[in-house]
This record gives structure tokens, C-alpha cells and sequence, in this order.
């Protein structure tokens, strides 16, 4: 029995890698009429997991990462079970699909919930920057620009320039959270610091006089309020970096493979049928290499299956590679060569 060695550090390319090589298992599988129909259930599977898979690529997590690697434990099983079905029995082989289908529901839900945290997330970050974006705005209205220059002109320059950047961050961070979850919370972090440092500010400043002491309550509210603001902000951004983040993984998986087929123990194989089928093999083996003989194979069952003979099947393949054609121009080539000589 032929193994194969997976060695993988991302679990999503893992699991597409276990998929590609169990669907190419079946189709070099001899099927057993009391397995078809769960085989036909195995294939919806996996085409329905790989569509899964796809749209993961934004969607991470704890319960996401633990389902990848359950999968991951229950397709090796099927592979090697696949690989050698005449040895297990056909109660244990549908038990295990079964169980598959049972973790790929289990998969699809934790897909679900993972992407309505994700929502409650991104909704709770939008609606807070808006908010401090817009206390900025207000901090900055609010202010007497040209008095607070005249009462101290560096600390009031401070001011104008951290608001300004603190603004620009709080728009920046809308943008990210949609766009790049991974600097997420950096951004957040920002914001949840120069905010209430903007409106802290003014209120350092406007202190210096009297002429504003009737707001100086309402700036303490606004900066409570941004503080709190800012840090319920960057604790959520870290729990969305999480939510769409997937850990490394170490894997290194051997799976057992399907014995390559050989033709002339599937069919037989004499005279100008043998003659052609060498020559289909030897173009198969160039165009996909190792895996030629179980290609050629699966092509000639699908026109078996369609009501052509072994030999027409054989005619057909070479017509559509212009094999007949190469060989009956090098036969005449040699008729002619005899002829002249």
C-alpha cells in the first residue's frame, strides 16, 4: 500500500488538500453497488465542504480552528479507509461517512455562529466610532480657537493637531474594520488614546480661564464618555481579530493512496486493442504524468459506460488525440520507403 506524507502549516490548505486527494481516490475506486449511493453522499460532501471552505477565508476562531481540525482527523480516516475499503467492512466505511457528514454540520454551524458574533462586533465597533468621531467634532466646535491661542498658544496648537489626527484615526479605523481585521486593533488603540486626549486637552486649556468654567463639566461627560468609548472599542477589535483569524498548525499526515490501476488486469487486452492502448498510456503518462493510467482509465469506463466496446472506446480516445492519424502517416511513410528501395 503507497502512502502519502502531507506536511502543511495552514489548517484551511490542509483540509483542501484532504479533500482534492479522497474525491481523486474515488474516482480511481472500484465501486461496490451496496456503497454507490454513499459514495454519491460522499462526493455531495466534499463538494459542499470545499464550497464551505472557500468562503472562510475571513471567518476564523476558536470553534471554526477546532471543526478544521476535526474534519482534518475524519477525512485522513476516510482516506485510508477509501484506500483500503475490500479490507474494511462496508457497516464501518458507511459509520464513518456518516460521521463526516455529522462534523461538516458541525462545521457549517460554527461558520454561523462565528460570522453573527462578527456582525454584533462590527456593528457595536461602527456605531462607537461614529460617535467619537463625532465628539471630536464637537470638542473642536465647542472650543474658542482664537482665545485659547491667545491664552497659551503651544498647548492650544497641541490641541488643534491632536483633534485633527484623531478625526482622521477614528475615519481611518471605520475603513479598516471593514477592510483589514488584522490592524484592527492597533487603529483602535489609537483612537482610545488620542480621543479622550483631544478632549482632555481642551479642558487643560479652557481651565486656564474663567470665561469658559461653565463648560468645563461637559467636557469632563465628553471625555468619560470617549474614554469609554475607546476602550469598549479596542477590547472588541481584539475579539474581531480573533474571530477572523485562523492559529498555524503543525500537520504532517500520512494517508494511504489507491493502488494505481493496471489496465490489462481490468481489461483484456490483445492484438490492436494492446497496440493501441500502449500508445494512448504512453501520451496519457506525458500529458498527466503519474496519474495517466488511472485518467485513461476513468475516460474509457465513461464511454463503456455509454455503450461502446473496449475497442471503440480505445478508436474513439485516439481519434480525439490524432494517434490513428500519426500511425497510419508513419505506416504509409514505410510502405513507401520499402516501395523506393
Amino acid at each position: 500500500m503507497v502512502e502519502k506524507h502531507l506536511r502543511k502549516t495552514d489548517a484551511l490548505d490542509t483540509l483542501l488538500s484532504l479533500i482534492n486527494h479522497v474525491e481523486y481516490s474515488l474516482k480511481k475506486l472500484e465501486i461496490k453497488e451496496e456503497v454507490r449511493s454513499n459514495i454519491e453522499e460522499l462526493n455531495n460532501l466534499l463538494n459542499e465542504l470545499r464550497k464551505e471552505v472557500s468562503e472562510t477565508n475571513r471567518v476564523g476562531g476558536f470553534r471554526v480552528y477546532k471543526s478544521i481540525l476535526t474534519l482534518i482527523a475524519k477525512l485522513t480516516d476516510l482516506a485510508n479507509s477509501i484506500a483500503s475499503l475490500d479490507e474494511v467492512s462496508i457497516e464501518k466505511f458507511i459509520e464513518k461517512i456518516n460521521s463526516f457528514k455529522e462534523e461538516v454540520t458541525n462545521f457549517k454551524n460554527a461558520l454561523k455562529r462565528t460570522e453573527t458574533t462578527l456582525k454584533i462586533y462590527r456593528k457595536f465597533s461602527t456605531f462607537s466610532y461614529i460617535i467619537l468621531a463625532t465628539l471630536t467634532l464637537l470638542n473642536i466646535a465647542i472650543v474658542d480657537v482664537e482665545e485659547l491661542l491667545r491664552v497659551n498658544g503651544v498647548l492650544a496648537t497641541i490641541f488643534i493637531l491632536v483633534s485633527i489626527v484623531s478625526f482622521t484615526a477614528v475615519i481611518l479605523t471605520l475603513n479598516i474594520l471593514q477592510t483589514k481585521p488584522k490592524f484592527i486593533p492597533a487603529a483602535s488603540f489609537t483612537v482610545m488614546v488620542l480621543a479622550p486626549y483631544s478632549i482632555m486637552l481642551s479642558y487643560t486649556i479652557m481651565s486656564l480661564t474663567n470665561k469658559y468654567a461653565y463648560m468645563l463639566m461637559f467636557l469632563q461627560i465628553l471625555g468619560a464618555l470617549a474614554l469609554i468609548l475607546g476602550i469598549s472599542s479596542f477590547l472588541v477589535s481584539i475579539g474581531i481579530l480573533v474571530n477572523t483569524t485562523l492559529p498555524k498548525i503543525q500537520a504532517e499526515i500520512s494517508i494511504k493512496e489507491v493502488e494505481k490501476v493496471e489496465m490489462e488486469k481490468v481489461f483484456k487486452l490483445e492484438g490492436k486493442d494492446k497496440e493501441l492502448y500502449e500508445k494512448l498510456i504512453k501520451k496519457y503518462n506525458e500529458i498527466f504524468s503519474t496519474y495517466g493510467a488511472e485518467m485513461l482509465k476513468y475516460e474509457i469506463d465513461s464511454l463503456i459506460l455509454s455503450g461502446l466496446s473496449l475497442s471503440e472506446a480505445l478508436r474513439r480516445i485516439a481519434d480525439r488525440l490524432n494517434i490513428h492519424k500519426k500511425t497510419k502517416t508513419t505506416e504509409a511513410s514505410g510502405e513507401s520507403n520499402v516501395n523506393s528501395g
